[in-house]
Order: C-alpha cells, then structure tokens, then sequence
C-alpha cells in the first residue's frame, strides 16, 4: 500500500495526546489554528477540533474533517520529523472548498518550520 493512506496510527485519539499538543507551540491563520510538538514515534500524528458552537450542523463538521484529513493525508509526506499535530478551525462565515483549506494548511505547516 501507498504511504498516502490514513491509518489509526496517524491519529491523535486520546484525550492526553490532546492535552499534550496543547501545551506545545501553536501558528494562526485566518481559518485555522495549528498546535504541535514533537513526537518520538515513527509518523506524525493528526486530530481536528472543530467547535460544536460555530459548526452547528454535524454534516458540515464532518465535511470540513474529511477535507483537512484529505490534505493532511497528501502533503504528509512533505513534513520533516514527527509531531503530533492539531488543527482547530476558527469561526468562518463562508464555506470552505478544498483548495482554501489547502492553501491555509499548508501555509501554517511552512509558517510552523515543519513542512518543507
């Protein structure tokens, strides 16, 4: 299998991993916010925090998880070093397409130091 796919282990599960990144470094963007730390495991890991509060419908919460996991998922291989990774969308009033979502990402992953 290709190294593109998402597997459990990229994932952040745990509410302590959570806690964990929060403690970290963080970089913000107009859409996102991006919370990291190094990881001494063998791949980045990825979650989502998208607030109940601005995203009122769970159809469009979980459409913008999908999206950022899409992007994560194909520019994954462009991060140098493991960390635990995680992106918390801000309030937005206008829906978001793909290509916005990647610009911003991969704009915080570059701004971060840990994309190339």
């Amino acid at each position: 299998m290709s190294e593109l796919g998402f597997k459990k282990e990229e994932r952040l599960l745990k509410d302590s991993d959570y806690k964990a990144v929060y403690r970290g470094k963080f970089c913000r963007n107009a859409f996102f916010t991006l919370k990291f730390i190094p990881n001494n495991k063998k791949t980045s890991r990825i979650g989502f925090i998208i607030k109940k509060k601005y995203f009122k419908s769970a159809v469009s919460r979980n459409r913008l998880r999908r999206l950022l996991r899409e992007v994560y998922r194909l520019h994954k291989t462009e991060i140098k070093g493991n960390f635990d990774i995680v992106i918390i969308v801000l309030k937005t009033d206008l829906p978001l397409n793909y290509k916005e979502a990647e610009k911003g990402v991969v704009s915080l992953f570059k701004k971060a130091g840990i994309c190339q």
